[in-house]
C-alpha cells in the first residue's frame, strides 16, 4: 500500500496531503486528551499533552496491528493557537518523517480542562 505524502510548505510537521492506494482497513481514531498514567491531564504543558495524546492514538493504532505510520490524518482542538509552536514540535517528535495530513484549530475549552485534544484516521493495509 504506497503512501505518498506532499510536504508543508517552510518545513512544518505536518504533510499537506496524503494520498493512499490500495486495499487495507481504515480505523478512526477517537480525540484522545494528554492524560498521565492516574488519568489526569498531563501536568507538564501543551508538548507534554501533546506527546501523551499522540502516544495514545499509536497504542489505538498499534492495538489494530498498525503503526504510527499508518495514521494518515490528524486532527488538533487547541484552547489557545499561542500554543502551535508547542504543539507542532510533538508532532514531529511524534511522527518524525511519516507526517499524516493535519487540522488544528483553537476551541473555547476540553474536558477535564485539557489544553489540545487529537483525534485521527489511519489506513492499516490488508
Amino acid at each position: 500500500m504506497p503512501i505518498d505524502r506532499v510536504p508543508a510548505p517552510g518545513g512544518l510537521p505536518f504533510s499537506t496531503s496524503v494520498t493512499v492506494s490500495g486495499g487495507g482497513r481504515w480505523v478512526m481514531l477517537a480525540g484522545q486528551l494528554g492524560l498521565d498514567d492516574d488519568g489526569r491531564v498531563d501536568p507538564g504543558g501543551v508538548a507534554a499533552e501533546a506527546a501523551r495524546a499522540f502516544e495514545r492514538l499509536v497504542a489505538a493504532v498499534e492495538a489494530q496491528g498498525g503503526t504510527a505510520a499508518n495514521i494518515v490524518r490528524i486532527s488538533a482542538a487547541l484552547t489557545s493557537l499561542a500554543d502551535a509552536p508547542d504543539y507542532l514540535r510533538a508532532i514531529g517528535d511524534a511522527f518524525g518523517g511519516d507526517l499524516p495530513a493535519s487540522t488544528t484549530v483553537q476551541v473555547a475549552g476540553l474536558l477535564l480542562g485539557a489544553h489540545v485534544e487529537v483525534d485521527g484516521i489511519a489506513l492499516i493495509p490488508g
